[in-house]
């Protein structure tokens, strides 16, 4: 169902952790888990590693894990998905 966080989080993944050298997917897989720990439905590394996010079931509990995870990374944001207006798959538009 369209705007399910429960359910998009299953489908988060990101095959390129698993190719990282050891000690950058043990630091990826603590940011990971502090982010889990602190209510995330899930949470990956985007692309090649230049972040870590977490899906989470509501504004609220987003902006605490912030807090509580800025202390000890120190560039930590909560932000909302949104919903853009769809891709067109018509060529002529």
């Amino acid at each position: 169902e369209a705007g399910d966080a429960v359910s998009a989080a299953g489908y988060i993944r990101n095959a390129f952790e698993d190719a990282l050298p050891i000690r950058r997917r043990a630091e990826i897989n603590q940011i990971k888990s502090a982010l889990i720990s602190h209510g995330a439905l899930a949470a990956s590394m985007t692309g090649t590693g230049s972040a870590v996010f977490a899906l989470y079931d509501s504004k609220a509990a987003a902006q605490g894990a912030r807090d509580a995870i800025s202390r000890e990374y120190n560039k930590c944001f909560a932000t909302e998905l949104t919903r853009g207006t769809p891709i067109s798959t018509d060529e002529t538009a």
